[in-house]
């Protein structure tokens, strides 16, 4: 019998699918006793993973045994069906990375022809900090293979869909004109990133920095603590990728148990990702890593709207991954263009269950519209399980862009967001859409907006329900409606801003409560706590604010809701602690967070 986590809001049960190939080709590669002479067995294994791929076709296997690998792994075929993969796989109990990063072997020699101080000042000669000590230093050419990321910047090299790219790819205020335009490479210094700056006098205003001039080739670094180069381990970022199809569309591959470092990529558009399936369909990516990303993480997608095809799309399973670091997006996915409008196409059957997203988002540009942890466009059919996300620099956790039907957001965790939206994000969708049994706490703003716990605008038809909110610096739930071009309406349909049910949440320690676009919604069985402005409960047009009582009297809401005292306390990030007057609950986040949730309801 179908498990009932796996179905849709429509009552449908997802499709779900595994890996059921008998693999009759088993290829090995290791660094320990590989060779460039090797057959690929396991008697005589392939020293790269590279001598695996023309090879690696549907029935393959190719077991990859502990070791670094610094190169991308570019498949040329693809598998057939379920029972006809292509599997790349970490050998059992070893540990795998497959790096974009190479080892600084050169000389360092004296840094000069630069001047220490900004604009055209003639009267003083050193840097802010006289006491900075900054070394010059040159990559090797030759380690480059494809685009050298120094040589490129971040900015996007297409646009999304109008023949331009506007404002400075979206970049909106000084920040984000200086982060667009520095170089995709990447530095780390005894396996800790050093922080790029545009330009070399900023060397001088704090250590840990690196300047790179136009060359691509030249780069100068003040290590941390002014120390000298001696003693130090420097990693640059040689490869923008770590496996990526050579060819577009390849379907039915297995992934599993890699670990994928330090690719230095753009920002979107494209998406294309550290580990990207080039518009194929049919992935299964499992117990896999992607740590330190420039740009993108992983695409599942066809990276933008300028891609045209009438390929099949989507059908991905990402489960039990690991995206750290990124700087953009950890996971994203869009459906490109077919012979159906941009705006109506559908990126069908995505199942994202069981994923961590640490530490992502760093790059302070959420003007550009496609940073989150985990964003993806136009989802059918879709789930997003219980998935633990911390620490989201500039960007929410979860965003899902437009057109999103039939789509269920259940069981996530989500800690620690500054973003102008909210830690869960939905934009721009009318049909079946359930965000049911998460956990979002400590939503901040960014640049003054935002803050929000759970977010939406310009849709309709969302349910939320027995989620929990807390210390968001703005609503706990809110629902806008506003008005939107309407070549955004997904299908033609527009937006009424109405259908909100909004249920059974746990929402305290938020500045304002809920806020709901307009009147017709279902709202009750509510529990508030704490709420720093007066009368936290809200709809937007027409403008409308109360407490509880006249929440109640005036609109009929909340009729089964009541105010609590409500205080909590997050233990180190993996529990909460929920006391909700008087009674203790304790969530574990390893847990099942459904069931622990509906047992605080089933108490209460």
């Amino acid at each position: 019998m179908m498990d009932r986590k796996y179905m849709l809001p429509d009552g449908t049960f997802y499709d779900l699918w595994e890996d059921a190939t008998a693999y009759k080709t088993i290829l090995h590669v290791s660094q320990k006793n590989g060779s460039l002479e090797g057959d690929g067995s396991a008697e005589k294994p392939f020293l790269t993973i590279a001598q695996a791929v023309p090879l690696a076709k549907a029935g393959t296997k190719v077991v990859i045994h502990e070791g670094i690998y610094r190169e991308t792994v570019r498949p040329i075929y693809g598998g057939n069906s379920e029972t006809e993969m292509v599997m790349f796989c970490g050998a059992e109990g070893e540990q795998v990375e497959i790096t974009g990063a190479e080892i600084y072997n050169g000389s360092f020699f004296e840094s000069e022809g630069w001047k220490k101080q900004e604009g055209t000042i003639r009267d003083r000669f050193d840097f802010d900090q006289p006491e900075a000590k900054v070394y010059a230093a040159k990559f090797d050419r030759n380690s480059f293979i494809g685009t050298n990321p120094f040589g490129a910047i971040n900015g996007p090299t297409l646009p999304w869909w109008n023949g331009v790219v506007p404002k400075m790819f979206h970049a909106g205020n000084d920040i984000a004109k200086q982060i667009v335009t520095l170089r995709r490479g990447m530095l780390f210094c005894d396996g800790e990133r050093v922080e790029q700056v545009l330009n070399y006098f900023q060397l001088g205003e704090k250590d840990n920095r690196f300047f790179v001039e136009d060359d691509g080739i030249t780069f100068h670094i003040r290590f941390k603590g002014d120390s000298s180069p001696e003693g130090h381990v420097l990693e640059y970022t040689a490869r923008e990728y770590g496996f990526y199809p050579e060819e577009k569309y390849l379907a039915y591959i297995h992934l599993k148990d890699l670990t994928f470092t330090k690719g230095g990529n753009g920002f979107p558009p494209p998406q294309a990702g550290v580990i990207s399936t080039n518009c194929g369909h049919h992935w299964l990516v499992e117990a896999c890593k992607v740590l330190h990303a420039n740009g993108v993480g992983m695409d599942i997608g066809f990276q933008c709207p300028n891609r045209f095809s009438t390929a099949p799309r989507g059908h991905h399973i990402i489960r039990g991954c690991e995206f750290s670091y990124c700087g953009i997006v950890g996971l994203t996915g869009m459906p490109g263009n077919s012979e159906t409008f941009y705006l109506d196409n559908i990126l069908p059957s995505i199942l994202v269950e069981d994923c961590r997203f640490l530490d992502n988002c760093y790059h302070n540009f959420e003007s550009l519209s496609e940073n989150a942890a985990l964003k993806m466009h136009r989802l059918h059919n879709s789930l997003l399980l219980n998935n633990y996300f911390n620490g989201v620099a500039y960007a929410s956790g979860i965003w899902l862009d437009s057109y999103n039907t039939n789509i269920l957001i259940a069981g996530n965790v989500v800690l620690h967001t500054n973003s102008t939206y909210g830690g869960i994000f939905l934009e721009a969708s009318t049909e079946d859409q359930v965000v049911r049994h998460n956990i979002v706490i400590d939503s901040r703003k960014n640049h003054e907006n935002g803050g929000n716990g759970i977010y939406s605008h310009t849709c309709e038809d969302i349910k939320t329900v027995r989620n929990i909110c807390l210390e968001c610096e703005q609503f706990g739930i809110v629902h806008h409606w506003h008005d939107l071009p309407k070549w955004r309406a997904p299908g033609g349909t527009g937006f009424s801003g109405f259908f909100f049910d909004t249920l059974e949440n746990i929402v305290s320690h938020c500045d304002h409560l809920v806020m709901l676009g307009r009147e017709k919604n279902e709202v009750d069985g509510n529990i508030y706590g704490l709420h720093r402005q007066p009368a936290p409960l809200r709809i937007a047009f027409p403008k409308t604010q109360l407490d509880l009582k006249h929440w109640r009297r005036n609109l009929g809401y909340d009729l089964h809701g009541r105010m609590a005292e409500i205080s909590y306390e997050l233990q180190e990030d993996t529990r909460l602690q929920l006391i909700i007057d008087g009674k203790t609950f304790c969530i574990d986040f390893a847990a099942d967070i459904a069931s622990q949730i509906d047992g605080i309801w089933a108490a209460l």
